[in-house]
């Protein structure tokens, strides 16, 4: 049995790693075409805008997150969904491996 825990995973997000992961996404879904006219680099430039745009404003105050996706923003909870789902399949494929070989842990 694995158990990951994640605190604060929105603005954990490495924004670089996550257009990357949607790129992979994106890239390899061959019904894209059907559902958009948009080509993969101009929903990643889309993406990449939205993920930049983490201004906010506390206590009066107006302030720019650097790093990670904004709390709040519609897009951050799916953008976090896929770079969780990437590295819980990074962390599980030595097990499967293992598994497939006959090898026990």
């Amino acid at each position: 049995m694995v158990s990951f825990d994640v605190v604060s995973l929105l603005t954990k997000v490495p924004i670089q790693l996550a257009l990357n992961i949607a790129k992979q996404h994106l890239q390899s879904d061959p019904e894209l075409n059907q559902r958009t006219g948009l080509s993969t680099t101009d929903l990643i430039k889309g993406l990449e805008i939205c993920l930049n745009s983490t201004n906010f404003m506390f206590r009066g105050k107006h302030y720019k997150q650097v790093f990670g996706t904004a709390m709040g923003s519609p897009v951050s909870s799916v953008v976090a969904n896929l770079v969780m789902e990437n590295i819980e399949t990074r962390a599980l494929k030595p097990l499967q491996i293992l598994h497939a070989c006959g090898k026990d842990m």
